[in-house]
């Protein structure tokens, strides 16, 4: 090999092994965020700057760029102008958007009452159990995630790989949405009390009951956001700003 060749090669693997950094530092500050976002440390409607992302994280601007990016594919956040911010929801979008879901989880929950076993549909129990203790504990970032679990759960039952993969993708923005649901009062409460009758219509394997259990606890979120003129709001920090244009 002489020595030109030998000169490409090594640019070559310096090149790709500078693009495997680049990559692993963009998944790891959208892993980051994105937690943030769905646990609410980033409350909804807040600015983040692609420069102070970059500065915080210790990266340059690509990794940052590419991060906020997916965060938009995933419809969890926007961009405004230079910005992007933690995505709102007005009532007509969460009615589109519940409406679509309505229809996938009655779907999952007939699915999992005829497909699944006796043990499995037993083990919907043990979510209700995590719920109950986040609700005394009144840790909303806790339950609403132990809530999307408990509703994941019950696609993964129905056999159906495609109609659980959409379920969860689904989900992450219910995340955001439920954020009013659950700061509502006895919000978790309500919640639990849902997924309980859901369960135990499953557990008698009576698909009427349970999908009209599910229907029931999709709809009533519609209506509690047809309620409010704006979210609650939730407070934190990052390299983040609140944003200006919200009054």
């Amino acid at each position: 090999m002489d020595g030109n060749r030998a000169g490409n090669v090594g640019a070559g693997i310096d090149s790709a092994a500078e693009t495997g950094r680049r990559l692993s530092l963009s998944s790891d500050i959208y892993m980051r965020l994105k937690k943030d976002i769905l646990s609410f440390s980033l409350p909804r409607g807040s600015v983040i700057q692609e420069a102070v992302l970059a500065e915080r994280y210790h990266a340059s601007r690509t990794p940052a760029r590419e991060a906020l990016r997916r965060l938009v594919q995933e419809g969890l956040t926007v961009r405004k102008g230079r910005n992007y911010v933690v995505r709102t929801f007005t009532a007509d979008e969460v009615q589109d958007f519940y409406e679509v879901r309505e229809g996938l989880e009655k779907m999952a929950v007939r699915l999992a009452i005829e497909r699944a076993s006796d043990e499995s549909l037993e083990a919907l129990c043990k979510h209700i159990e995590k719920q109950t203790q986040a609700t005394r504990r009144n840790d909303i970032a806790t339950f609403n995630q132990l809530d999307t679990e408990f509703h994941v759960a019950i696609a993964t039952m129905s056999g159906n790989r495609l109609l659980e993969r959409e379920v969860s993708l689904l989900h992450d923005k219910v995340m955001l949405i439920r954020a009013l649901e659950l700061s509502h009062e006895a919000g978790m409460t309500n919640a639990m009390k849902d997924h309980q009758r859901i369960v135990d219509a499953m557990l008698r394997r009576n698909i009427t009951v349970a999908e009209a259990e599910m229907r029931y606890h999709v709809r009533s979120v519609i209506a509690l956001y047809r309620g409010f003129k704006e979210p609650p709001p939730s407070g934190l920090d990052l390299a983040i700003e609140p944003d200006p244009t919200r009054k």
